[in-house]
């Protein structure tokens, strides 16, 4: 199948269909995408007027200079955990691609829990709280950043690694657009901090399990250690597994260096 029409702005290619290679379903992922998409918005919102109440937006005896302080404190803590994270870890994101990308976000929901709850605790409290939420959201960044180069290069199919990431980043800056326009009718709705809190964790849940789903969606081609212990197993019984069913066995988080067997049952660990 080919898109013969193409509109007034080259918006799509003649051969957009076929640029995204079938590996795991790629519109079922990019409707997940834009759910997560979506209430992670609205929930950004939540913990942004949360970060205003502990810098002391509305109260007389807040100092600039504090505030000026502590965002200081933040952008040094984040650069720092960022160079910390890819000297560290950097090298393993890529094998490890699915469960990166979740990890993402889960650093991602706690920042923003880490901000809803600055504002309940004493102001001496406030600044670690929200540095090491900085710091998640500067690692989850880095995570994401290259998770997602991955994941783009695993979908391109015509070597439109370009063209796939403008719009998949078109796309993402519209639902998240959407999201901030619901969330502005939403927070004058949403006070005090039982609301709030319910609000969020509902928020969160939604864009957990969204990215889980996403991530489950997701077919690798290429073999890891987990992967490859299943292969195996596979091909000792002589059968040659589709890639398909092996991301059906696949764990999202699996044990570094587990050893399995043929019915997935952890029988040691290999360290090399």
């Amino acid at each position: 199948f080919r898109v013969r029409e193409v509109d007034e702005a080259g918006t799509l290619t003649a051969t957009y269909i076929h640029s995204i290679g079938k590996k795991g379903s790629p519109s079922r992922v990019d409707a997940i995408d834009s759910i997560q998409a979506f209430v992670s918005s609205i929930a950004g919102l939540l913990s942004s007027r949360a970060v205003l109440l502990s810098v002391g937006v509305g109260d007389s005896s807040a100092s600039p200079t504090s505030a000026l302080l502590l965002s200081m404190l933040q952008q040094s803590l984040s650069r720092i955990a960022k160079v910390a994270f890819a000297y560290r870890l950097g090298k393993a994101i890529e094998p490890e691609c699915k469960m990166y990308r979740f990890c993402a976000d889960l650093l991602h929901d706690s920042s923003f829990v880490l901000n809803c709850l600055s504002p309940m605790l004493p102001k001496a409290f406030r600044p670690p709280i929200l540095a090491l939420s900085s710091i998640c959201f500067a690692v989850c960044d880095v995570v994401a950043s290259s998770t997602k180069a991955s994941l783009s290069a695993h979908f391109a199919k015509w070597e439109n690694l370009g063209e796939l990431n403008a719009k998949d980043s078109s796309q993402e800056t519209i639902i998240s657009l959407l999201g901030m326009l619901t969330g502005s009718l939403l927070v004058n709705w949403i006070s005090g901090h039982w609301a709030t809190w319910t609000a969020l964790i509902l928020m969160l849940s939604v864009h957990l399990e969204a990215n889980r789903r996403a991530v489950r969606a997701i077919v690798m081609q290429t073999l890891n250690r987990q992967r490859a212990t299943v292969v195996y197993h596979r091909l000792c019984v002589g059968h040659i597994p589709r890639p398909a069913e092996v991301s059906r066995v696949e764990r999202i988080f699996e044990r570094n260096g587990a050893v399995r067997d043929a019915e997935n049952r952890l029988i040691g660990v290999c360290t090399m």
